[in-house]
């Protein structure tokens, strides 16, 4: 699991991971947004014994050489990660960027933050998602690619490849 690390990169100090995930397992339950009763303020208490949810999850700075320093979520106050949602709700779920604000809706707007969203954009080979507490909309695709991929059969001609292209690659097939 950790061998997809980047190498020489450590959480440090940062707890974000401590504070915005839910946990559920039998020996912790912690809700999202709550900062888990094991966390010292800089570390994890339990570190050696912790659930395996925790075991397993690194944020995107920790396994993306390419991030910046300055993107450890403690520092930008935003946490990238990838995830996905079982069952999804709409295809866009299946697996995605989510980038989850640790403090406030305007941790989004810092210059590090909007420069990593540009750049998942950008890259464009997963959906973007924006999360706050226990809200989360979807950054990218924008609406207009977003409604043509759910609805193939109006897309406008300047919009048609890149639907093709999403819904190959969101495993919706083709229209």
């Amino acid at each position: 699991m950790t061998a997809d690390l980047v190498p020489g990169r450590e959480c440090g100090s940062c707890t974000a991971c401590c504070k915005i995930p839910s946990i559920d397992t039998p020996s912790l339950r912690k809700p999202a947004g709550v900062l888990c009763p094991h966390c010292t303020g800089s570390n994890c208490g339990i570190y050696e014994s912790r659930p395996e949810p925790c075991q397993t999850f690194f944020c995107l700075w920790r396994r993306v050489a390419t991030m910046p320093d300055e993107l450890r979520p403690d520092r930008t106050g935003v946490m990238f990660s990838i995830e996905s949602v079982n069952p999804p709700q709409n295809p866009f779920e299946r697996q995605f960027v989510v980038a989850r604000a640790i403090n406030s809706l305007t941790d989004f707007e810092s210059p590090g933050a909007r420069a990593a969203l540009q750049t998942f954009i950008e890259r464009g080979d997963l959906p973007v998602w924006l999360s706050f507490q226990q809200e989360r909309r979807l950054l990218h695709p924008y609406p207009e690619l977003r409604d043509a991929i759910l609805r193939p059969a109006t897309p406008s001609p300047e919009l048609a490849a890149e639907v093709r292209i999403w819904r190959e690659r969101l495993g919706i097939g083709t229209a």
